[in-house]
């Protein structure tokens, strides 16, 4: 761990905002490269669709940005096109290549008449006894959650086929538009997950530490078939919910603040897993440990006087029949975040009146010891709140919290912070 540590601190080191100057040449030339192809495009199609506009975005940045690796970590993720202590907004954004298109506000409102009434409603006026005001234009770039549930099921490829088959339905110009780039978006992200295979491929001859070629080797299997198709073992599974995030963050350039309701995704693939041989406690333990470092170290979090990372993990509650989520997993998560000292992710614990007390002591004996990193949430308050506010239960059920914990039903809003 500390191998993987000190490795990160060397990279995120270049990747922070004030350390532009000495960013490594291929991560600089390949975020000029991007937005030069990208003005350039823009240029020359002037009439272009937004979303497709957007699609092409995220087409260019697939094919241009520079895999980075970390040899002591199986995962795969970092793209380096946005500054280390980001978790995808906008922010400071001539370091987020992804903020292209946000930046470009011109070449959007052109091509959406609502622009004018969204300008009209967000102007404040302190004479007026009507305004509305949000400090993000409008529409908000944070609180956002991935629909986890459906893309560990599914696959991108599900998402694909269903958009598909919604093409094949009678549309208008602008559905026909943002389905095409919803497509090419999705085959894009794809692509990003294919190139960090060839990347581990090509490093894997030239490897002579035996436990970094054996992480080169998983990601090099496992790269570009998730998230295409759903995760088979454990280790993907984990894979595929840190990919989604982090590569999301830095293709759309919104916050995406929670990285999922870990112990109801996955604790089907840890059985059987365990159940096979594939895999025992103590590496699943080391794999956690590993999955869930980055975010303190990606924001230099000792050094931070206020380390905020808008990084948040569901545990406990429900699923969406109702039925409670307690299990081994969600015992190993927060033993491991408590024996790694790690301050990220936030630990937000769901509970309600029937949560076993064995939860809600582990909970109480961590706090107790001093590590103090948990939101606790009630169901039993929440739930019926999304349901008054027009979620279905089973919605209601999957809620997950934003950055700062904001109530979210998982993959279908977010919460306009």
């Amino acid at each position: 761990m500390e191998r993987l540590r000190q490795e990160m601190r060397e990279v995120y080191a270049a990747l922070r905002v004030d350390g532009r100057a000495s960013l490594p040449a291929r991560i600089l030339q390949s975020r000029q490269m991007v937005l030069a192809t990208l003005d350039r495009f823009a240029q020359e199609h002037p009439d272009c669709h937004p979303a497709l506009l957007k699609a092409r975005q995220h087409e260019v940045m697939a094919e241009h940005f520079e895999p980075i690796i970390f040899r002591h970590s199986p995962f795969f993720y970092e793209m380096g096109l946005r500054h280390a202590a980001n978790w995808g907004t906008p922010v400071l954004s001539e370091e987020h290549v992804g903020a292209w298109l946000f930046e470009r506000q011109a070449v959007i409102n052109t091509a959406r008449p609502e622009q004018q009434w969204i300008t009209a409603c967000q102007g404040y006026n302190p004479e007026s006894p009507v305004h509305l005001w949000n400090i993000h234009g409008g529409f908000d770039i944070d609180h956002h959650c991935l629909g986890y549930t459906t893309l560990l099921r599914t696959g991108i490829n599900g998402l694909l086929a269903h958009i598909e088959e919604r093409l094949r339905q009678p549309c208008t110009a602008h559905q026909q538009a943002n389905l095409e780039a919803m497509a090419r978006s999705c085959r894009a992200v794809c692509r990003v997950a294919e190139r960090f295979g060839e990347r581990a491929r090509a490093m894997l001859p030239d490897e002579q530490d035996a436990q970094a070629a054996r992480f080169l080797a998983l990601i090099a299997d496992a790269a570009g078939r998730i998230p295409a198709e759903p995760p088979r073992t454990f280790y993907e599974g984990l894979a595929m919910l840190w990919f989604l995030r982090e590569v999301t963050a830095s293709l759309e350039a919104v916050g995406v603040s929670v990285l999922g309701h870990l112990d109801r995704l996955l604790i089907d693939l840890y059985r059987a897993d365990l159940a096979d041989g594939r895999l025992t406690e103590a590496e699943a333990r080391d794999l956690l440990a590993r999955w869930m470092l980055p975010t303190d170290v990606k924001f230099f979090i000792e050094e931070n006087s206020w380390p905020e990372t808008s990084t948040c993990l569901e545990l406990g509650g429900c699923d969406a029949e109702g039925r409670v989520v307690w299990n081994e997993l969600t015992r190993l998560i927060i033993e491991v975040h408590r024996d790694q000292r790690l301050l990220n992710p936030k630990l937000n614990c769901r509970y309600d009146r029937r949560s076993p007390q064995e939860y809600l002591d582990l909970i109480s004996e961590t706090l107790l010891a001093g590590h103090n990193h948990f939101a606790l949430l009630n169901d039993e308050v929440l739930i019926p709140a999304l349901m008054r506010d027009g979620k279905s239960l089973p919605d209601a059920r999957l809620y997950v919290n934003g950055g700062c914990q904001e109530t979210i039903a998982e993959g279908v809003e977010h919460s306009a912070g």
